[in-house]
Formats: C-alpha cells, structure tokens, sequence
C-alpha cells in the first residue's frame, strides 16, 4: 500500500526532487511515531508544498500491505527498490535527486538500502541501529524483554518462519550463535566505510533500544558528506519533545534542500555535529569533530573491610553532573591486602 504526495506546481524540465518516507515497527504511513508526525503529515503539509514529491507506504506485513516480516531483510530491500522504480518512472521525477528518511524500522531499511547501493542522493535515518547485535545481544547476553516487547508490534502470524523461530529462541534466551549470525545480517556498520551518500543522523541520548553509539559509530565510518545530531527524543525514556521535532524537521528539510535541490543553505559547512541540552531547548551545541573521551577519577569512602553480607560497601562524593555519550569504559582496581 503506497501513496505519493504532489506539488501542485507543474514539474521542472528533469522531474522533482523525490523522497520516500519510511515508518518504524509496528506502525503504518496513518499512525504516528514517537516524533508525534506521521510520515503522510510530514509528506502532504511540510515537504511537498516545498517542491517535492513524497512517497511513502506501509511496510510489508504492516497495516495495508501483505507479506511476511522478515525484520528489513531482502524482501524489505526489494520492496524499496521496486518502489523507488515505480517513483521514478510513473511519475515526473528526476531519478537523480530522490532522498529517504525512516525513523527506528524505517532508518534500519535507510541505511541497509546505502549499502547495498540503492541509487539515493541524499539520506537520514532516526533513532534507528546500525549494529543489531550489540543493540539486543551485547556481550552474548540476549536482551529478552526489549525483543519481546518488539515482536509484539508485528502480529505473530505475519512473521516469516526463520524471523518466527529465532524470535522464540530469543525469548528463551536459547540458540545465541544462530541469534548472533541473524541479526549480524541485518546489520549495516561493517559496510558503513563505503557509503557517500550524504547522510543525516539522528539519535536519541537516552533511547533504551538504540544508543547514541549506534549513531556515533556510523558516523565514524561513513566516507561522504554527513552530519550527526544528538538530541532527547527516540524509544523510551526518551523524553520527546515536540518543539525538538518541530526544530528537527527544518534541519532535515534543509539537508534535503542542499542535496536534491542543490540550495546554498549552508548546511553543508557548518559544524557537522549538533547536540541538544537536556531538556531540550534552543541554542543546541556545535563541533567540528566528535568530543574527545574523558578520564574522571573518583575517590571512594566508605567500608574498606568486607561486611557480614560478603560486601564492599563505597560512596563517591555527590557528583554535579554526568553524562556519557557511547559505550563508557569503567577501570575497577581493587586488592585483597
């Protein structure tokens, strides 16, 4: 199921610049998402009265459409490609400047598409992984529960056998090699060093399912033009904001806007990463390259002996603030004297 939204100004010479808009897990083009948008929303009344024409659609085994999940495996890849072809070739669009942006499924299906090379001028995928494994198995350890409460987005009678049997190993915390090898299939990070796609990233600071690191990861791969925001919206305990997607959608449209449009908007030279305060609020803080990690030593009160529980009971002093962005690393010394 797909619907197209049109400018209502005749076409340019070459066609319109194009986006297809991609939805997360267990949703549909109609229903919002965590940004509080639709992606037909923001089709019909922020993208296309700019010039663009807009498709988006419901995934395979999602809402309208038939199929079976497979968790944004090579029927999902070929669903975007034929849809990109029907984009280009029914419609008075320039093949060479049609973007994608997908938020959490959607952005996994983004990224996945980059690099297995779908002919995308520019990209932005939100709040989605680039790393399957360390997002729900980390260190061999299955995070049952965020994959339970994921697969029940999706009715189970839609799920593809393989997608169906792994998900009950998962479940069981059963069967990790076999879990591993699947979701490091559906993992786009080893492949990130050859795309140049111009891409936005946008990941949550506090999303429970999909780190920043998924995002910071990325863009320490990726080969051509990019740009990182960080910012407090995403899976839970994200705390979303409106007036952050609100802020957002302009710096997307404006990232599309130099890409397909080839606007001199000047998004392209300024300061590449973008990091929101927390709570969300206006001005956000810029860099040219990714903060350098931070050695924080503390000094630990408390029993130097151990208790009649077996414990070692130690108290920092009240810390003011701190916050870390990626996997932090923590050096523990102790001695038995």
């Amino acid at each position: 199921a797909r619907i197209m939204a049109a400018p209502r100004a005749a076409s340019p010479a070459a066609g319109w610049p194009g986006l297809i808009l991609l939805h997360g897990l267990g949703q549909r083009r109609s229903t919002p998402d965590f940004s509080h948008w639709t992606t037909n929303r923001m089709a019909r009344e922020f993208l296309a009265p700019e010039g663009y024409a807009v498709l988006t659609y419901d995934a395979r085994a999602h809402g309208e459409s038939e199929g079976l999940f497979t968790l944004d495996g090579p029927r999902e890849l070929d669903d975007l490609r034929e849809l990109l072809t029907w984009l280009t070739t029914a419609h008075p669009v320039d093949p060479s400047r049609v973007g994608a942006y997908g938020a959490s499924y959607g952005g996994g299906l983004v990224l996945r598409a980059a690099v297995e090379s779908v002919p995308f001028a520019a990209i932005a995928p939100a709040a989605t992984w680039t790393d399957l494994v360390e997002a729900l198995v980390p260190q061999g350890l299955v995070r049952a529960g965020i994959i339970l409460g994921f697969s029940q987005s999706v009715a189970r009678e839609r799920y593809g056998p393989d997608e169906a049997r792994l998900l009950e190993d998962a479940i069981a915390e059963r069967n990790i090699p076999a879990i591993r090898a699947y979701l490091a299939s559906r993992s786009t990070r080893p492949r990130l060093g050859s795309v140049r796609i111009p891409t936005f990233l946008l990941q949550g600071r506090r999303d429970f399912a999909f780190d920043a690191d998924q995002a910071i990861a990325a863009y320490r791969r990726l080969s051509g033009p990019k740009r990182l925001y960080l910012g407090n919206f995403g899976h839970a305990p994200a705390a979303n904001p409106s007036a952050e997607f609100e802020y957002l959608a302009t710096q997307l449209r404006a990232w599309f806007d130099h890409f397909l449009k080839g606007v001199a908007n000047g998004i392209d030279r300024r300061a590449p990463i973008e990091i929101a305060p927390d709570p969300w609020r206006l001005p956000t803080r810029s860099f040219r390259t990714l903060p350098k990690p931070r050695t924080l030593t503390f000094k630990l009160g408390g029993r130097r002996t151990l208790s009649a529980q077996g414990k070692v009971a130690r108290t920092t002093a009240r810390v003011r603030h701190l916050e870390t962005f990626g996997t932090p690393v923590v050096r523990v010394m102790f001695s038995t004297r």
